[in-house]
């Protein structure tokens, strides 16, 4: 299993640069994998590979992503946030 941290700064901003992140790296690590088992001399069938990946990375890029649940989480905290900030101001008491 291969684990790939999304840094927040790629996806608050637009899905677009979040995506092309995210393809990036996954193809910087399928690489890297291929060069690992060329070395370790496995037969890998790289173009073959390759192809597939140019396949499913097009249909990835072009399939609009879901919301993350934590975009979510963090509209629904500054919503709460702000609304405490206009009952300070405003003075009123926080029910």
């Amino acid at each position: 299993m291969v684990k790939i941290g999304v840094p927040e700064s790629w996806w608050s901003v637009n899905e677009k640069t979040y995506k092309a992140h995210l393809v990036d790296s996954i193809e910087t690590g399928l690489n890297s994998m291929i060069a690992l088992l060329r070395r370790n001399e496995y037969e890998v069938n790289a173009d073959q590979l390759l192809a597939d990946w140019a396949t499913v990375k097009m249909e990835f890029l072009e399939t609009p992503a879901p919301p993350f649940p934590a975009e979510k989480q963090r509209e629904s905290m500054m919503a709460m946030v702000n609304a405490a900030r206009r009952a300070v101001e405003a003075g009123k008491k926080l029910e």
